[in-house]
């Protein structure tokens, strides 16, 4: 068997790959695990995305259960209160 002397270089080269491997390996066996996690994470933010984006219009309309107590009209000989009880009907049936 035949040895060689290696120089400072050569040595510093050879240790940067066989290190690169191993690291590279490492990442290799680990990828499936973190690409699982990175789906399970974007699902969640997607899903929680969705829930906000259904539940805040819901949580901040108001139902308009007011009143209206005038109505005004160009028109005279017609009672306000059927005014106000016409306005009433239109606004609950949009």
């Amino acid at each position: 068997m035949e040895h060689r002397i290696l120089n400072d270089n050569e040595f510093d080269l050879l240790w940067q790959e066989a290190s690169a491997r191993s690291r590279g390996q490492r990442l290799a066996e680990g990828y499936p695990q973190w690409r699982q996690n990175q789906r399970r994470t974007i699902g969640t933010l997607a899903m929680l995305a969705v829930v906000v984006a259904v539940a805040l219009p819901l949580l901040t309309t108001r139902p308009h259960t007011e009143e209206y107590s005038h109505v005004y009209c160009n028109r005279s000989g017609i009672a306000e209160s059927e005014w106000t009880s016409l306005a009433s009907d239109l606004l609950m049936e949009c």
